[in-house]
């Protein structure tokens, strides 16, 4: 078994990383858009869905996010620990897509831009929630989820990899002394996972995206064994739901209108229609 005070001390090093992802400040209010058949589900089943990585169309982000980590792993991690994360379990610190999920919205409100990203939210829709209260659903309900803002700023990614590698393998790994001790100081070590969920390679300046992030596979054995498409967060699970309000795309149709006023009478907020010209 692991030392205690070796756990108390990792116990630290880990909320002081978690500390420093959340730095930036939550934004007023967030708008996940979506078609019209997403925001039906939404309202009609009171959940949010956080997908899984290998589900989504593109995960070249997730690999980039998952690169920088290694590359600061590989320098960093004490042998016996590399060990263990690459060839002794599958819940390794450069987990697999099928590990990760995640959930995305931005702070762009009622964006002509944001309606011609995909033509199919031009006629479908947005919901508006609380950052602050989504963030007390999330982790009420997700163990070692979080409500992170995507960073397009790849050597401060690192440099935060780094920095809480090299915390653990100053303070904590002089302290292992047995196979339970690596086991442990290997599972703190993979807490920079969740960096993979919020960094991307380009730089725009219209881009202000923040993700709902769920890593799994920590532990041992793996949580995972079998690949989810994706995690459901209930948002009124509180009974104090942070939705908002709902908008409705310039495109959307009256019969889908009608409908999703419908839905969202449960809700008791606003539905309200854009008028902007969707854009590209």
């Amino acid at each position: 078994m692991a030392s205690t005070n070796l756990d108390a001390i990792l116990d630290g090093l880990a909320a002081r990383f978690h500390r420093s992802l959340s730095e930036t400040a939550l934004p007023g209010q967030l708008w996940h858009y979506t078609d019209v058949d997403g925001l039906a589900g939404i309202l009609g089943s009171g959940k949010l869905w956080a997908t899984s990585a290998r589900s989504m169309e593109d995960i070249a982000e997730i690999r980039y996010g998952n690169d920088l980590v290694r590359q600061a792993a590989v320098e960093l991690l004490p042998e016996p620990a590399i060990d263990r994360l690459l060839y002794d379990h599958d819940a390794t610190l450069f987990c697999g897509e099928d590990d990760m999920f995640m959930c995305c919205f931005t702070t762009e409100a009622d964006s002509p831009r944001q309606w011609g990203r995909n033509p199919r939210t031009a006629s479908g829709g947005a919901i508006v929630l609380r950052p602050g209260q989504l963030t007390n659903v999330i982790r009420a309900q997700l163990q070692g989820s979080g409500l992170v803002r995507v960073r397009y700023d790849s050597d401060r990614v690192r440099r935060q990899a780094e920095a809480y590698l090299k915390d653990v393998a100053k303070i904590a790994t002089p302290l292992a002394v047995n196979d339970d001790d690596i086991k442990l100081i290997a599972q703190y070590m993979m807490e920079i996972g969740v960096l993979a969920f919020y960094t991307k390679q380009g730089r725009y300046s219209w881009e202000h995206e923040w993700r709902i992030t769920k890593r799994l596979g920590l532990g041992y054995p793996p949580v995972v064994s079998t690949p989810k498409p994706h995690v459901e967060v209930d948002l009124d699970s509180d009974g104090q739901h942070p939705v908002v309000e709902v908008w409705l795309g310039p495109d959307c149709s009256s019969a889908n209108e009608a409908e999703v006023r419908r839905l969202a009478a449960h809700w008791s907020v606003p539905v309200r229609h854009s008028d902007k010209v969707a854009s590209q």
